[in-house]
């Protein structure tokens, strides 16, 4: 059984994800949770404190979800980087695809010293990291560098996939993605 505290950070993950951060009042998330003001802040001391557990959910999530569809899509470590695109279009043809909540939180909490600002940015690094684990395994020429690059890339279809048509986005990153591979191996011969 779910407890009352779950009940509500999922309910509280939903709308965040749906809506932003700041459109979703704590009126809301209680309405929609069909749990008192109580609950609430029995289990959360302030709205930033329940924006920053649901971030904590979604990071864990989400870094399951690559790794799993990275792995179960390519066996070798170039394959993986790509199988990142795929895995993007996977998620933007879902139902309800609504964008990326790091990406959401670091535009609604820019402050750059800011905890929400800070978990949007313990994000990219995880996932950076992940990138240049490939990279190393493919014997990549700076793999620090080319994982931060494949971030940047892999960060600007899921921005893209927003406003436009997320299959085609995620096709044309992958393509991108091709030729800075290619690039990095010419580079690795040369």
């Amino acid at each position: 059984m779910t407890s009352r505290r779950d009940h509500l950070l999922e309910t509280a993950v939903r709308l965040f994800g749906e809506r932003g951060f700041r459109a979703v009042g704590i009126d809301t998330i209680l309405a929609e949770a069909g749990v008192a003001k109580m609950t609430l802040y029995s289990h959360f001391r302030s709205k930033d404190e329940l924006i920053a557990a649901a971030l904590a959910v979604l990071e864990e999530r989400w870094r399951v979800w690559l790794r799993e569809r990275t792995d179960a899509l390519s066996n070798t470590p170039e394959g993986r980087l790509l199988a990142a695109f795929d895995a993007l279009a996977e998620w933007f043809s879902q139902p309800g695809f609504a964008g990326c909540a790091f990406i959401k939180a670091a535009g609604e909490f820019p402050a750059a010293d800011g905890p929400l600002r800070r978990l949007a940015s313990e994000h990219a690094e995880a996932t950076i990291k992940l990138f240049e684990s490939h990279a190393r395994e493919a014997m990549l020429p700076e793999p620090a560098e080319f994982a931060r690059q494949w971030h940047l890339l892999f960060c600007g279809a899921i921005v893209a996939a927003q406003c436009q048509n997320g299959a085609e986005v995620a096709a044309s990153a992958r393509s991108s993605g091709e030729r800075l591979l290619r690039g990095a191996r010419a580079e690795q011969r040369g």
